[in-house]
């Protein structure tokens, strides 16, 4: 069965996407909302910068955030080749803060959960909100991912009562799916998905600052199974996607984190979970996953990892979250402990961060893709920033 035109129909959305507003279940024309609101400057402007900004957070062996290094102690690589930095901005320890604090995004996906782990999943997010009394360190903001399109329910704020009500109170109702079943159904839920995090991006880079998007739940269908054939009409499509979309997320200053619980259960691959069947089990890890309609290995997600240099290489799972929140300088949790414990994993990477920019080699063609290393000149540290970058003529 070819999926093509369906595919086409999806990855143009890309080109024309919504401006969000706060508390509107639709968003507002991208023309009108743009002119009523100006980009505003970033708050760091007086600092110059290349071309290509960097926000990269270092972490230690336990994977705590590491402060106070200079810039000597870090080395950046373009496709294997020493390149210098224009500038280098040190956040967190006894280091200024910065002039827009990092933002978190609370992003609930009521497209591809399930309404029992929504349920749980609201509940650990209202005990992460109450922390401290409410006193949120960071100001967080909240997102919903429903059927109808995505929702900006609650604009930026560090009082987490406040939030934490809003959590609350969110219907349960948003939990129904109306999405086809089957290989239809997870071509919607792929279609719906990719346009919300796009929008994001959009949004976020009218303004300033860094921001951490926590996408809660399993992520989208990867659309990896047999069931799913692509032309090369449909490749060159995702290709132009991943481009747009990893840089857009890049220049808005936006980590992705995968984040939720439930998501990977023990089930064998292709028998509906019933033990008694004679199918063979797909094995991920220690473990027995499957995931979607697809019945596929959750962690099939880590074939995907490997940079698209052209679009002959591009394929859907490319797109999906964890491979961008490891391709983008995020994580992809979700096989440890419950929600709150992941959020509070990732929220510690909104403290401590550099802001390193450098102005990338002349290339030679559309699109040209390059990788990124940064390098840190102290044992056990390990650098967490984009992988690379498609620069342009």
């Amino acid at each position: 069965m070819v999926m093509s035109r369906s595919f086409r129909v999806v990855l143009s959305f890309l080109l024309c996407l919504p401006v969000l507003a706060w508390g509107q279940q639709t968003a507002a024309p991208a023309s009108s909302a743009q002119a009523a609101n100006p980009a505003p400057k970033p708050a760091d402007s007086a600092v110059p910068e290349g071309r290509i900004r960097l926000d990269v957070v270092v972490t230690d062996k336990a994977g705590k955030p590491v402060t106070d290094l200079e810039s000597k102690d870090f080395k950046l690589l373009d496709n294997n080749s020493p390149l210098e930095t224009v500038s280098f901005q040190a956040f967190g320890g006894t280091n200024a803060k910065p002039d827009q604090p990092t933002e978190v995004i609370l992003l609930f996906d009521y497209v591809n959960d399930d309404f029992k782990t929504l349920t749980d999943e609201r509940r650990e997010v209202e005990g992460f909100l109450q922390e401290n009394g409410g006193h949120l360190a960071q100001p967080v903001s909240i997102f919903l991912l429903r059927d109808a399109g995505l929702q900006a329910l609650r604009p930026p704020s560090t009082d987490g009562n406040e939030l934490a009500a809003a959590v609350g109170k969110m219907a349960t109702s948003l939990a129904i799916n109306t999405n086809a079943t089957g290989a239809n159904g997870d071509i919607e839920k792929y279609n719906e998905s990719i346009h919300a995090i796009s929008s994001v991006a959009a949004y976020e880079k009218k303004r300033p600052g860094r921001k951490l998007l926590l996408w809660i739940g399993p992520g989208w269908p990867l659309l990896n199974s047999p069931h799913f054939q692509v032309t090369t009409d449909t490749m060159k499509q995702f290709f132009k996607s991943i481009v747009e979309l990893s840089t857009d997320l890049r220049e808005a200053r936006v980590n992705v984190y995968s984040v939720g619980i439930g998501q990977f259960h023990v089930q064998f691959a292709g028998g509906g979970g019933n033990p008694d069947s004679n199918k063979k089990p797909t094995s991920g890890g220690s473990a027995t996953f499957v995931e979607t309609s697809d019945d596929t290995n959750p962690l099939d997600y880590l074939s995907y990892l490997k940079e698209v240099k052209q679009f002959s290489q591009a394929k859907g799972a490319d797109l999906s979250v964890k491979v961008l929140a490891l391709h983008n300088g995020g994580r992809a949790l979700g096989l440890d402990n419950g929600l709150k414990s992941q959020i509070d994993t990732c929220v510690q990477d909104a403290t401590a961060f550099y802001t390193l920019s450098f102005d990338a080699p002349r290339a030679g063609q559309p699109n040209e893709y390059h990788d990124l290393k940064v390098q840190i000149d102290k044992p056990g540290l390990t650098a967490h920033t984009s992988t690379g970058y498609y620069n342009q003529p």
